[in-house]
């Protein structure tokens, strides 16, 4: 290579001649400029410090990147990779807290190898040079707690004070001293230094990445680089920007953690490009809350998936976990919420594992590379029949035939695969972590193929140990035959085959099920209430008959049972077939155990003992059988491969009745993707939970406390993923089957409610795909199997030719209502719909109003209840006055669609076109209501009273606010605050010793900033208490309610008093002993039983205030407070309105206002008749109160 110089008046350049330069040659280059002209673009390695020559300096620079014929120095290393390419999964800790301090953010390692880490405890920069373990400088400044810093060639380093300082600070290699280089509003999260000495700063706190000129002596000449500065998720905003990256080209790279994805913005383009995350063009990984990035060599993403606590990666292959695959954790294969990361010239990564408060280092393992260790060689044989699986391949309209094989290795390094088969035209697939027929590009690491027709080809892959692989072989429609599979590499592989068993077919947005369903098989068939059924990717169906214990079965195209299977098993609640044809049946209600059905040998063998019935049963890819107890509120799972039958472990559930994320309440249905997710009907909670693997809190993913609620269950008791992994529900008391898409969740089949007609289902328990997409479901209550067919034709969108118009207008006179969450009210106008056939529509609103919002609601439109049956929802996020929503309408269905806007008071024209397979009548709703708002403004303080939500933990201030409205109808209260916010509604009275006590609703997060929002139906008549109260302990501030319905409502804060709990602290307390016992006296506690034991108390005080009485015994004690006198004939006379339970299950806990003038009698007693034992009163209040025994009645008891 020749290298000139040349000087031009504005600037040095240096010339370089095209010659191909050698990843192995090293070029010295005096000090000049950072700037090269060359002849063709090349990449040049530098070397550092080791001219010999005296005429000049040699300069240290990193790697060059060269565009349009100019050579770039960058500061930071961008290597290359082969796509193979793997680091140690077990990371080495380069420097701990005691180095770094807490919770570090910011990491840069610059092309010398010199690594500089933000110390944000005591506000340093630590660094080290090349192969340094200890530190070599720590650099002192007075920035404060710093989230990002960049490090430039000249080796000034930039760092973030904007938290307090409103500031980024440059600190000079040059002269040792810091300077102010650019005012922010707020703290830089990500910050960069692009080849024109453009600095950016990510401003997480304000949706914004802003920029300015290093060149540029004014200091308040910040640019918008990318996002508005409003929170959202449309492609030109950002929701809480992080870490950046600016290549040659000034492509912003923007890590959008709040949307869960990595935003690309073109130069001078205000439009983000999602490049990463499950709204990418080619979705291969979803992201929760990235946080950093950077591009390799080649232009490949690698990314801080901050919230999986782990690094990913892109290749030809897509995207794939590199580093801290395995869970949160501390490990040394292990990350903790990592923020930031950086490669150093070897391609080593040094990452902020901030939560453990350390900086890991993964070292690359170059030899996964290199092949030249091939040397032990593993072989598997098998054929393709027509008895195997069929699938499509990617783009293919043809199904073929195919194996799925597990791959077990256990020494990490590059395998190479030759595949020989008599057949010809062979397809071979490497994937990591599961393979999914019906997703069949996902997790793809290798693809190959006989392109010869040979039956002879090679595939290469860079594989780890403790990875999930599978290799895939298939060919041509209707083609079998052996193949054969010689793998060689640095030690054996171990092969299993394994394959799905079920259906997880694939669906359009718009897909529609015949509302009509077909009865496959009748009492007579199936028996009395069938639980169970289960259809086999070979169109198999089986049903468990509860009536004569016995598995019906239709092979596929059977009109009537092909076999019938006996067994010893009795009143089965759910079955399970897999791959082989093997059933898995429950035997728990009677005998405690699971049984297999063997195919093989005819015969059954218990597989499981179990404590209680299996509602649900699954077999996962890894051959782990699950069981959902629903009378032990737990799913518990034990290995097949395990030879040990009590040997099974908890997989979800802590076998208490509880709606916590750690808690179930009689769990039914359950399923297992091949992430090893699991997925429970919680039923008693009326939700569906997702147990991710290894974590025992599960994620609300379905029901009234999802992240984004669109439907409410009632009592799901079956559940299924599609080939997309939307989620398909049996909700049983709602009777009906219900399916989510891309529109959220709406009705499929089963929703005209509950009966017995061919539209109808009655508390259906569970339900199977075939392989078209139809639905066969346990109709239990009608005693029969439903097929409800799939209508392919929804999906056709070529259909779309006729046009349907609908024209109006909103004005002053149109009806009021308010928007999901919204405090601004809107007009509004409703439209029923007629549609005559079945399929696919869609709808182009037009409209001189800008900020236009569009919902389709199926059966009907309430005001007072929004968000009840939305189909399908859009608006004018663009302000155009123009959107477009789309939806599958069936025949027979009722629909209406609303017309709004987000403004309050705007008025104007709109029009409605609608596209679909016929013309749609519309008819404008007359008389629709309009909404009324009330609001309440307080505040929770230090002074306000507090209580315990959920009976345990930590108390919360709260307020109590007494409701009363003037119109009965439904009531929709939603909360804005600062805090987030806890709403609890209960009838006629508030006990704050046990907050489940009358309660009608409670709800947390329903709205956007944690903000509570729920929907009752509220009576003129009757007196509610809403309890307010922060979701966390100890928070105070404002808050406000709107509360919209039919009329006003009257809101008014009455004084409730603080829950106590045992033991009492306070020093003014009494404490009271006896026994019930079989001499005690004996009443009618509830007017039906007589003989319950009871002592009477006689309770004085000295002060007028609040008092808490509670008992602590083995009995499950009663207790009731009598002002004046206690008549054991009429329990009910004298009782004051305070009787209250406590949260407890055996103790009581009463809080009463009681005056030092007025006697008080407290009775003792039990929840069952002819209970004894001993028991304490524990007191508390402002002053004495005392307590003796009381025996008036004794004699009239003896005589009576």
């Amino acid at each position: 290579m020749n290298i000139t110089e040349q000087n031009n008046s504005n600037q040095e350049h240096l010339l370089v001649s095209s010659t191909a330069i050698d990843n192995d040659n090293v070029v010295k280059l005096r000090r000049s400029s950072s700037i090269l002209t060359v002849a063709e673009p090349a990449l040049l390695l530098i070397a550092t410090e080791e001219d010999d020559n005296d005429d000049g300096e040699t300069v240290a620079v990193s790697k060059l990147s060269s565009v349009s014929g100019i050579l770039y120095a960058l500061s930071f290393n961008q290597p290359k990779f082969c796509p193979a390419a793997i680091w140690n999964s077990a990371g080495i800790t380069f420097a701990d807290q005691s180095i770094v301090g807490s919770d570090p953010y910011a990491i840069f390692v610059n092309a010398n190898n010199t690594i500089y880490v933000a110390n944000r405890e005591n506000n340093t920069v630590v660094i080290w040079h090349e192969e340094s373990v200890n530190p070599t400088k720590i650099i002192s400044g007075s920035f404060i707690d710093p989230s990002s810093l960049f490090v430039t060639s000249n080796g000034d380093i930039y760092i973030d004070d904007g938290f307090k300082n409103g500031r980024v600070q440059r600190w000079s290699a040059e002269t040792n001293t810091f300077v102010t280089v650019m005012n922010v509003s707020s703290r830089c999260d990500g910050l960069f230094v692009d080849i024109n000495d453009t600095l950016y700063c990510s401003m997480y706190l304000e949706d914004q990445v802003v920029k300015r000129s290093l060149n540029d002596p004014l200091m308040t000449s910040n640019c918008v680089a990318a996002g508005t500065g409003f929170e959202r998720s449309d492609s030109d905003e950002l929701d809480g920007p992080d870490g950046i990256f600016v290549d040659v080209n000034f492509d912003l790279y923007v890590a959008d953690c709040g949307n869960d994805r990595v935003q690309l913005f073109q130069p001078g383009e205000s439009n983000g490009i999602t490049v990463a995350g499950s709204e990418s063009l080619k979705p291969t990984i979803e992201l929760y809350y990235p946080t950093a990035l950077t591009l390799d060599a080649e232009k490949y993403l690698f990314i801080v998936d901050n919230n999986n606590h782990r690094i990913v990666g892109s290749s030809l292959n897509g995207f794939q976990c590199l580093v801290g695959c395995y869970g949160m954790g501390s490990q040394s294969n292990q990350l903790n919420s990592p923020l930031s990361f950086s490669f150093d010239r070897s391609g080593n990564m040094f990452i902020t594992d901030t939560s453990n408060s350390r900086i890991q280092k993964f070292e690359y393992l170059e030899e996964s590379c290199v092949d030249n260790s091939l040397l032990i060689k593993s072989m598997y044989s098998s054929s393709l029949t027509p008895n195997s699986s069929i699938y499509f391949q990617e783009c293919s309209e043809l199904g073929s035939y195919y194996e799925a094989i597990q791959m077990n290795v256990t020494v990490t390094g590059y395998y190479a695969f030759s595949i020989n088969s008599e057949m010809k035209i062979m397809d071979a697939y490497i994937y990591t972590n599961n393979f999914n027929p019906f997703d069949v590009s996902k997790n793809m690491l290798s693809h190959s193929r006989d392109s010869d027709n040979q039956g002879q080809f090679k595939i290469t892959a860079a594989l780890q140990t403790n990875m999930i692989y599978a290799v895939v072989i298939t060919t041509s429609p209707n083609i079998t035959g052996n193949v054969s599979i010689q793998v060689s590499g640095p030690y054996y592989i171990d092969f299993n085959r394994f394959s799905f068993s079920f259906n997880q077919p694939w669906f359009c947005p718009a897909a529609i099920w015949n509302s009509d369903g077909i009865t496959f098989a009748d009492k007579s068939i199936v028996g009395s209430d069938p639980y169970a059924i289960f259809v086999s990717t070979n169109n198999t169906i089986y049903v468990a008959n509860r009536e004569n214990n016995t598995v019906v079965i239709w092979h596929e195209e059977s009109v009537n049972p092909t076999k019938i299977i006996s067994g010893s098993f009795i009143d089965p609640s759910s079955l399970f077939v897999t791959s082989n044809g093997d059933i898995y049946i429950d035997d728990g209600f009677k005998n405690g155990r699971v049984q297999r059905w063997m195919i093989e040998t005819n015969t059954f063998v218990t597989v499981m003992n179990v404590s209680s019935r299996c509602d649900g049963l699954f077999v996962d890819i890894n051959d782990t059988l699950y069981c959902s107890m629903y009378l032990e509120d737990q799913v518990v799972k034990r290995s097949l491969n395990d030879p040990l039958m009590t040997s099974h472990r908890v997989a979800a559930g802590t076998g208490n009745e509880g709606f916590y994320s750690d808690e179930l309440d009689g769990p039914g249905g359950i399923f297992v993707d091949v992430n090893f997710d699991l997925y429970v009907a919680d039923c008693g909670n009326d939700r569906i939970q997702l147990f991710q693997l290894g974590e025992s809190n599960g994620i609300t993913v379905a029901g009234s406390e999802s992240i984004k609620s669109t439907i409410e269950l009632y009592y799901p008791t079956g559940i299924t993923l599609d080939a997309e992994k939307y989620l398909y529900i049996v909700d049983n008391n709602n009777h009906r089957i219900v399916g989510s898409s891309l529109n959220g969740f709406q009705c499929l089949v089963g929703c005209y409610g509950m009966g017995s007609p061919s539209n109808q289902l009655n508390s259906p328990l569970s339900f199977s795909f075939d392989r078209s997409g139809n639905m066969f479901i346990t109709d239990t209550s009608n005693s029969r199997i439903q097929k409800f067919e799939y209508l392919e034709e929804s999906c056709d969108n070529s259909s779309l030719l006729i046009k349907s118009m609908y024209s109006s207008s909103l004005t002053p006179n149109s009806s009021i209502y308010f928007q999901e969450c919204s405090e601004l009210s809107s007009y509004y106008e409703a439209i029923q719909m007629n549609v005559t056939v079945t399929g696919y529509y869609a709808f182009l609103i037009n409209s001189e109003m800008k900020t236009m919002d569009a919902y389709i609601y199926t059966n009907n439109f309430n005001p007072f209840d929004v968000s009840k049956y939305v189909l399908s929802h859009s608006g004018d996020s663009d302000n155009q006055g123009q959107l477009k929503i789309t939806a599958a309408l069936q025949t027979n269905m009722i629909y209406v669609v609303v017309i709004t806007t987000s403004c309050r008071n705007l008025t104007g024209n709109v029009s409605i076109q609608v596209s679909g397979p016929n013309y749609i009548d519309f008819n404008r709703i007359l008389n629709t209501s309009s909404v009324v708002q009330t609001i309440y403004v307080s505040k929770l303080t230090t002074n306000s009273s507090t209580y315990f939500p959920q009976c345990a933990g930590l108390s919360s201030y709260y307020e109590a606010i007494q409701v009363n409205v003037r119109r009965s109808g439904l009531y929709t209260l939603f909360s804005k605050s600062d805090m987030d916010t806890y709403g609890s509604i209960y009838n006629e009275y508030f006990n704050p010793s046990n907050p489940f006590e009358n309660r009608l609703l409670d709800n947390d997060d329903s709205c956007d900033q944690d903000q509570f929002r729920f929907t009752v139906a509220l009576e003129s008549s009757i007196k509610y208490i809403l309890v307010v109260s922060a979701f966390f302990s100890k928070v105070t501030g404002e808050f406000s309610i709107f509360v919209s319905g039919p009329g006003n409502v009257d809101l008014k804060n009455i004084s409730s008093p603080s829950a106590m709990r045992k033991p009492y602290l306070s020093a003014m307390q009494s404490n009271y002993s006896s026994e019930l016992t079989t001499n005690s006296q004996t009443y009618s506690r509830d007017c039906r039983k007589s003989n319950y034991y009871y002592e009477t108390i006689r309770v004085n005080v000295v002060e007028n205030a609040y008092y808490a009485l509670s008992s602590d015994s083995t009995m499950d004690t009663y207790g009731y407070i009598y002002k004046d006198d206690f008549n054991p004939l009429n329990p009910f006379e004298n009782l004051l309105s305070q009787n209250y339970r406590s949260c407890s299950y055996e103790d009581f806990n009463l809080i009463v206002y009681l005056h030092s003038d007025t006697k008080y009698i407290l009775v003792v007693t039990t929840s069952s008749p002819n209970k004894t034992g001993k028991f304490f009163i524990l007191t508390s209040g402002p002053n004495n109160i005392t307590l003796d025994p009381y025996s008036k009645y004794f004699v009239l008891f003896v005589n009576h």
